[in-house]
């Protein structure tokens, strides 16, 4: 979960080089490990030695994981103090199980166990983690809000952008199609363009200039692209995943559907908050930012959750 590393999605964990630089700007000293699960899950596993020995002999004050299979190496720990001073993010699909992956959700379920705090994304990720571990906390991954910002467009287009790859069945592209379709009937046609393969400077673009973002996933942790979208004052409609609900609220120009809604439905929740998002210029960003979700405010938890699992071995 790191970018530049697999040429199929290069920006795959974004988030995660993030908040890392972030981490370093604001003084933290930080080794960086990747485990490049995109080759093949054994990846995890034949990389866990080596962490457990970095990890006990390396002189770390922190170890900090990102998704569950990661943290393999816990499992063949046999001193707490490596556990204590475990961190793990998750990430969604190492956790959720209508995500498809039940081998890895059994297994991320093991290492929580040995863990010193999970953070997780949202509520939902919360219950299931309670089961195994007490000390938990959600602290989503932040956007780049300086990078992410409206930029200037001479009009905005007839654009849709549906984030992600249309052959990833957790993103739901048939019902986004539908809602399309019954969109071009009741308001006129629009372009979809899925954000896939694109730089994040040709993203930011499309954000600007795009009329809104619809997400019709089946399920998410924490997903960038809403809070990406949001920061650079984009309308966003969205399937009740993740936490979106408590990010965008009642934000004008943002609106919460369900899967079982019927896709003419949807179309005309996207018509509205693309005509109340034009009303209402600047109100999306001004959420993001009231919310604390901007990579600064998110490191600076971050810095505190480590400044409280250092102080409490």
């Amino acid at each position: 979960m790191y970018p530049d590393r697999n040429p199929d999605t290069p920006y795959a964990g974004i988030f995660v080089k993030e908040q890392h630089e972030s981490l370093i700007r604001n003084g933290v000293k930080c080794d960086l490990f990747v485990i490049e699960g995109f080759r093949s899950k054994i990846e995890y596993a034949s990389t866990a030695i080596n962490l457990l020995i970095k990890s006990q002999f390396g002189g770390y004050d922190i170890i900090h994981i990102h998704y569950g299979l990661s943290g393999l190496f816990t499992l063949l720990a046999p001193f707490r103090s490596i556990w204590k001073r475990t961190i793990l993010t998750l990430h969604g699909g190492d956790i959720l199980e209508d995500q498809g992956k039940t081998v890895q959700v059994l297994i991320t379920k093991q290492v929580i166990k040995r863990i010193g705090k999970v953070i997780t994304l949202n509520a939902t990720m919360n219950r299931i983690v309670a089961q195994a571990q007490a000390n938990y906390e959600t602290l989503p991954c932040g956007v780049d809000t300086d990078f992410f910002s409206p930029q200037a467009a001479a009009s905005k287009r007839n654009l849709i952008l549906f984030p992600g790859r249309k052959d990833r069945t957790v993103k739901n592209f048939s019902f986004f199609q539908a809602v399309m379709n019954a969109y071009a009937e009741r308001h006129g046609e629009m372009q979809i363009v899925p954000l896939d393969g694109f730089t994040r400077e040709e993203v930011r673009h499309l954000m600007s200039e795009s009329s809104a973002l619809l997400m019709t996933s089946i399920s998410e942790g924490s997903p960038q692209s809403i809070k990406e979208a949001m920061s650079c004052d984009l309308p966003v409609v969205s399937s009740d995943v993740g936490d979106v609900r408590s990010i965008v609220g009642s934000t004008p120009g943002t609106r919460i559907f369900q899967l079982s809604d019927r896709p003419d439905y949807v179309a005309d929740l996207l018509h509205e908050a693309i005509l109340e998002g034009s009303q209402r210029p600047g109100a999306r960003r001004e959420r993001i930012l009231r919310l604390g979700l901007d990579n600064e405010q998110i490191t600076k938890r971050l810095m505190q959750i480590y400044a409280e699992q250092i102080h409490g071995l």
